[in-house]
């Protein structure tokens, strides 16, 4: 299964942690080549909030890799905006 990009990451508010440790992911991301952000995200890296919770359940979902994508979601807290 293949799941358009439909997140834009300009509009979440990523940690400057996030951003630098996502760098190369994200500008292949914005590229459009989904496959090579997912092979990009550093190997054992973990969200450290929720906005990055919701861009790894994005890409995740994008490539077709639903199941990882819904335990990532169910990861945020229900309170999140």
């Amino acid at each position: 299964l293949y799941y358009p990009a439909v997140l834009n990451p300009a509009e979440l508010p990523l940690s400057e942690r996030t951003r630098r440790e996502l760098a190369t992911a994200l500008r292949h991301y914005g590229e459009g080549d989904l496959l090579q952000a997912l092979a990009t995200v550093p190997p054992g890296w973990r969200p450290d909030d929720e906005a990055a919770r919701v861009l790894l359940a994005g890409l995740l979902l994008a490539v077709g890799q639903v199941h990882e994508a819904e335990q990532r979601l169910a990861e945020i807290s229900p309170d999140s905006p």
